[in-house]
């Protein structure tokens, strides 16, 4: 079951659904704040790098603002891009929340990222994966290729009583 306690998925194509997306499944953490962080950095990863195909250094050379916002939208308006969706499951007990997140893209080698690498400290990227394991999941599993990202984040001490997740 999910966060209203009945099964659910998501799907979505832009940064600004993931937003949305990230902003509804915190709510329900133990530490929100964190955890809307955490969700940001890999649904934002599933759009960008999983279904857009921007890669490390794509994202290197895009440091100003404004060209990563126009590569986006340029990237998403080509024919091999637009249909491309992420999918997003929820399972939720009384302790925790499981979330699954599925780009359409080929996956990637995620190993490097789960922490901090002191190379790539001071860049602009490159932090998201292990930013998102040290401070709002108790667990980040990918499957597979790396298209597949399971994270899983505490509910207990929530300060919303259970009657009332159903009206987040």
């Amino acid at each position: 079951t999910d966060i209203f306690g009945h099964p659910h998925a998501e799907t979505f194509k832009t940064l600004e659904e993931a937003n949305d997306l990230a902003v509804m499944l915190a709510c329900v953490c133990k530490d929100p704040a964190s955890a809307v962080i955490g969700l940001r950095e890999l649904l934002y990863n599933a759009v960008e790098h999983g279904n857009l195909g921007i890669t490390y250094e794509d994202k290197s050379n895009l440091a100003d603002p404004v060209a990563w916002e126009d590569e986006i939208k340029r990237r998403m308006l080509l024919t091999e891009h637009r249909d491309k969706k992420v999918h997003v499951t929820c399972e939720r007990t009384h302790k925790e929340l499981q979330i699954t997140i599925r780009d359409e893209g080929p996956g990637f080698d995620w190993k490097p990222f789960l922490t901090f690498d002191p190379e790539r400290m001071f860049h602009t990227h490159g932090r998201g994966i292990a930013l998102a394991l040290g401070i709002a999941f108790k667990l980040l599993q990918f499957i597979g290729s790396g298209n597949v990202v399971k994270a899983t984040a505490s509910l207990e001490n929530n300060p919303l009583p259970l009657e009332q997740l159903d009206m987040v």
